[in-house]
């Protein structure tokens, strides 16, 4: 692949002797090359994915390992431009009161607003109905099920396929773009949808698919962008790609 030999070769021009990280979080969960130098793709997944591993217990949300499909698509649609810890207080409570797609049909506007008033979006609720009644209409048997959910973009329907049926790309949202510009960049470009770009693309596609397990490596490129590689202040130095990392290279 020739966007993965470009970047072996900026590694080894720069003299670093990075051997592979070994992870033992799942079957397959590690990337082997025959080379004595890594590729910076091959060091940015196993680095990803190793500080995953030792956070776990800090990053992973109480959603993250439910499969209920009701559940899940909610749970997507809420964490929709509000912060995940807005969204884990309302959590309980939500569920509790809405069961299922007849619930959230059912209920009125007034209550749902009042319901989801704290994560903020106007449209919200409006999403929630339409989902429900997709929901209602369409039993989801398969990830193709999926593509005509109502309200859901890209990275909602890849996260929805991968956690529901291990199908599917890489999920990259705004903060995973913002980390994959960076290491690779050096900077990121003033843009609306960070996440449609193609270098990102081209960077899901040559790197990123060829994981098996794209579902925790999109948990875990989204988290690094979400608690360390944030928009305006990184945290470079806390960072585990750092020594890689285009962006870091420059400021530390």
């Amino acid at each position: 692949m020739k966007f993965i030999e470009e970047e072996l070769n900026e590694v080894k021009r720069h003299g670093r002797h990075i051997f592979l990280v070994i992870l033992s979080m799942k079957d397959g969960g590690c990337i082997k090359l025959p080379e004595a130098y890594e590729s910076k793709c091959t060091v940015l997944i196993n680095g990803l994915l190793k500080w995953y591993s030792e956070n776990s217990s800090l990053l992973n949300r109480k959603w993250r390992k439910d499969t209920d499909i009701f559940r899940s698509v909610m749970t997507e649609l809420l964490l929709i431009r509000t912060r995940r810890e807005a969204v884990e207080n309302i959590y309980d409570v939500f569920f509790s009161k809405f069961r299922s797609p007849e619930d959230i049909l059912r209920a009125s506007k007034e209550d749902l607003e009042k319901a989801v008033y704290s994560l903020g979006m106007r449209k919200r609720v409006l999403l929630l109905k339409r989902a429900a009644a997709y929901l209602k209409e369409h039993e989801i048997r398969s990830p193709e099920d999926i593509d005509g959910l109502p309200g859901a973009g890209e990275y909602v329907k890849s996260i929805l396929k991968l956690k529901l049926f291990n199908k599917g790309n890489t999920a990259v949202d705004r903060n995973g773009a913002r980390v994959l510009f960076r290491y690779f960049y050096g900077y990121v470009p003033d843009v609306e949808k960070l996440e449609k770009c193609k270098e990102v693309e081209r960077i899901r596609k040559e790197c990123l698919d060829f994981y098996d397990d794209r579902l925790t490596l999109s948990y875990a490129l989204m988290d690094l962008g979400y608690y360390v590689c944030k928009p305006r202040k990184p945290e470079c130095n806390k960072c585990p790609l750092k020594d890689t990392c285009k962006y870091a290279r420059g400021t530390l």
